[in-house]
């Protein structure tokens, strides 16, 4: 039986994922961190945490909704990850 995967969880892996992986010129000076949809989808991903494409898409509107990636503007599939709110 699948477990539940909680926000702190799914917070914690964005944060390793972002630090290793995105390029540092994706910081932009208000303390965001631009991220495309498939760079949370290979964050999900990589350990195994999520590998379900909807249950991807659902974790991604849950931190969209509490303010964690701030979508872009037109644009739903990618956004800027708030430091402070992560």
């Amino acid at each position: 039986m699948p477990r539940k995967i909680g926000k702190q969880e799914v917070c914690d892996r964005l944060l390793v994922y972002a630090t290793d992986k995105l390029d540092p010129s994706a910081f932009l000076e208000d303390g965001t961190c631009r991220i495309k949809y498939t760079n949370f989808r290979e964050a999900m991903m990589e350990t195994d945490l999520i590998s379900s494409e909807p249950t991807i898409r659902n974790k991604w509107n849950m931190l969209t909704a509490s303010g964690i990636i701030i979508p872009t503007a037109g644009a739903q599939t990618s956004g800027a990850i708030d430091w402070g709110a992560l």
